[in-house]
């Protein structure tokens, strides 16, 4: 399976004033602006990878190359989604990828699309499936995750590697896993 990112990010999560609120830094005072900014997409992206919970908005692409029997292509390593856009399909003898109704999209907390028995499958047939994948309002504990994440970045800076998810301390670790959906394979 191959995941592309096929739109950007898109909206804020924490902004600036609310970071520097929650430090109790002055609005006033912009030393550390730009470290702030950083720390606060540090955050997000290794909340992101720790929980595969996408915060922001983003749209996928999906590609894989043969299913199994149980025609489900599993999407719950992104999540939550809010909508699919676009399911198509083609086999060896096809030239172009047919966009196709014949899914059923199951968008719940455990997200995959379903290929209904009408779409022949052989073990050539490839699928692309595009998403959007986010929350449209972030939780309020996920913000609170990430405000104490980032302040502990911040007092720590200089003593931690902060592009390491194992970094991340053990109680923000815990708070974490409430967003963390486990896929077994």
């Amino acid at each position: 399976m191959k995941v592309e990112v096929i739109t950007q990010p898109n909206g804020t999560v924490i902004t600036l004033i609310e970071l520097k609120n929650f430090l109790k830094i002055d609005l006033t005072d912009t030393t550390d602006n730009t470290l702030l900014n950083s720390l606060i997409e540090v955050a997000i992206e290794n909340f992101q990878d720790y929980t595969g919970a996408i915060l922001r908005p983003t749209g996928y692409r999906v590609t894989q190359h043969s299913i199994n029997s149980s025609r489900i292509v599993d999407l719950r390593f992104l999540y939550p989604i809010s909508e699919i856009t676009l399911r198509q399909y083609k086999n060896e003898n096809d030239t172009n990828f047919i966009n196709s109704i014949d899914f059923e999209d199951i968008l719940d907390k455990y997200s995959y699309v379903l290929i209904k028995d009408n779409i022949p499958i052989c073990r050539t047939t490839n699928f692309k499936i595009e998403f959007i994948a986010g929350f449209t309002t972030i939780p309020n504990l996920a913000k609170h995750i990430l405000l104490m994440y980032i302040a502990f970045l911040y007092e720590n800076r200089g003593d931690c590697n902060c592009q390491d998810t194992q970094g991340i301390p053990k109680h923000l670790q815990s708070l974490m896993n409430r967003y963390k959906i486990s896929v077994f394979v």
